[in-house]
């Protein structure tokens, strides 16, 4: 029964398997399952419903096929595999005329697996059993009917797609330019067949065989895997991925003469929403006087002595809770202004990373423990997605081989900007890959004043936190700082610095900036590993390159 055990396992039923056990099932009777049958082995509904599904589309539809007048009931396959009479069912596409006339065609479900029920068959082509090119009334029984897109045979049909095809089997990687071709061309197919507002269910099963037609696409850190293709939209929150977007753009040219495409711009939902605090700040409630952390917090403020940094590390360390709740109090907006004037103390050497190690004690060296072999798989992957990398860099003349271990993990910070760039929220849309790299690290000459630099710094036009480098070359920097609130703090190394600057967001609940919010996500998402949405395609497509070249090596 290990085809039985596993299939419902795949199919996260694993409350089903001593069901089935329990009544005589094993890998060969399985796929026999009829919808009749179904009912009684599961009773609730919308269980019985994602079962059938999946076994529809696992083992088919039909229990008996007759050649013109001779009957193969599935009784008469016991001498083969259950793999092989699938794989013949699976690709038959089945003409079915009644033996006796009726105005009813007969549906999936009424077909039963006895040997004395049969189907008489008026042709027979062996091409796949569910085409996408079945009439919309089929599409709209909802998941009942489960479609099945061969994306190999749509893109083969197109001349671009026959390239595309062989250049991606090849290469094994889907750079910007294929994945444009890919999805234009599958998206008019879906016009051509659906119109220009297919149902979700339509879209899912599309993004779903273009990761079953090429695996290595698959996001192995997604809940289905598609998601940089398509994700179904829920209350307020609307659909999302490639396949989305590209329809949502047929849309506003297809209704641009007579209603203009806008879109309403959404707040950015702050951040620590899902920190591992949250469920115990919400036991505290801030109206509650709590004696000891006020003593604490107001000794630090009013103690400048430097000899006492043991204790001042220790009323941080034991404030810590505290602060994050008064930071992230409920319909109070902090600044940074107020969080330093409040806790002044997070400004010395050392508080921040104290404060975002007890926050997220799991994640606190994430950053040293991967960067190395992260910088090395950034540095291929940006030769395949954008071959012009160099020339976004302040350092153009330099070979990538003769780099040293540090140089070569510094050169990956600079990718960043060029592979995860941002978005406005407003006009605009995403930005260059030169307003990225400004708004993530500024480059300034070695005779800079610090002083002035730090006055002159525009709130309103410059997002902080940043990094600054003063003097040197971009792969061997003379000196790096992070720069937040007009404050300039001096790191040891361009890594370290990063960690700080990421640091700081999550420590004083920060927005990230916008024309470089991407390359922050790609670091708390797949370097820190902190939970939430991955709203960026290109933050999927690197994960499932990753994952690709790790199960290939």
């Amino acid at each position: 029964m290990d085809l039985m055990k596993e299939k419902l396992l795949e199919w996260n039923f694993p409350q089903l398997v001593e069901t089935f056990e329990e009544q005589g099932f094993d890998d060969e009777s399985f796929p026999l399952l009829t919808e009749d049958s179904a009912k009684e082995i599961i009773p609730k509904l919308g269980i019985r419903l994602r079962f059938m599904k999946f076994h529809r589309a696992e083992f088919g539809m039909a229990s008996a096929v007759t050649f013109e007048g001779d009957i193969f009931n599935l009784s008469e396959f016991d001498s083969v595999s259950t793999t092989s009479s699938r794989s013949l069912l699976s690709n038959a596409t089945v003409t079915c005329v009644p033996e006796t006339p009726s105005p009813i065609a007969a549906s999936p479900s009424s077909l039963s697996p006895l040997s004395s029920q049969s189907i008489s068959c008026e042709s027979v082509s062996f091409t796949n059993m569910r085409s996408p090119s079945q009439s919309a009334d089929t599409a709209s029984t909802g998941s009942e009917h489960l479609l099945m897109f061969d994306v190999r045979q749509i893109l083969d049909k197109d001349p671009h797609g026959l390239k595309l095809v062989k250049r991606i089997d090849k290469c094994k990687f889907l750079s910007k330019a294929d994945k444009k071709t890919l999805v234009h061309i599958l998206c008019a197919h879906l016009v051509t067949q659906y119109g220009n507002r297919p149902s979700y269910f339509v879209k899912e099963e599309m993004a779903r065989e273009i990761i079953q037609a090429f695996p290595f696409l698959k996001d192995p850190q997604g809940i289905t895997g598609y998601e940089s293709f398509y994700c179904r939209g829920a209350t307020r929150v609307p659909a999302c991925g490639a396949l989305e977007d590209r329809l949502c753009y047929l849309r506003r040219l297809n209704n641009m003469a007579t209603t203009p495409f806008m879109t309403q711009p959404k707040k950015r939902p702050r951040h620590g929403d899902s920190s591992p605090m949250q469920s115990a700040a919400k036991q505290v409630c801030l109206s509650t006087a709590i004696d000891e952390p006020t003593v604490m917090i107001q000794w630090m403020k009013s103690n400048t002595c430097k000899d006492d940094s043991s204790k001042v590390k220790e009323f941080m360390e034991k404030t810590a809770m505290y602060r994050h709740q008064w930071i992230k109090e409920k319909g109070k907006q902090r600044s940074m202004a107020d969080i330093l004037d409040k806790f002044p103390r997070l400004l010395e050497p050392g508080m921040i990373e104290q404060d975002f190690k007890i926050l997220y004690p799991d994640a606190e060296e994430k950053l040293y423990e991967k960067w190395n072999d992260m910088s090395e798989k950034l540095l291929t992957y940006i030769q395949k997605v954008v071959p012009t990398w160099k020339t976004h860099m302040q350092d153009e003349d330099f070979v990538l081989e003769d780099l040293t271990s540090e140089q070569r993990q510094n050169c990956a910070i600079y990718t960043l900007p060029t592979l995860f760039t941002g978005r406005r929220k407003f006009k605009g849309g995403r930005v260059s890959y030169s307003e990225a790299a400004a708004a993530f690290v500024d480059f300034q000459c070695e005779n800079t004043g610090l002083d002035q630099y730090l006055k002159d710094i525009n709130r309103d036009t410059r997002s902080q936190p940043y990094m600054l480098i003063l003097g040197g070359s971009a792969l061997a920097p003379q000196q790096v700082f992070v720069i937040f609130e007009r404050h300039a703090f001096q790191q040891s190394s361009l890594v370290k610095a990063l960690d700080v600057c990421f640091k700081t967001h999550f420590v004083f609940d920060l927005s990230y900036q916008e024309k470089c919010s991407g390359v922050w996500e790609f670091i708390e998402s797949v370097v820190f590993e902190l939970k939430g949405s991955v709203k960026s395609n290109t933050i999927r497509e690197f994960r499932a390159y990753c994952s690709s070249h790790d199960s290939s090596d």
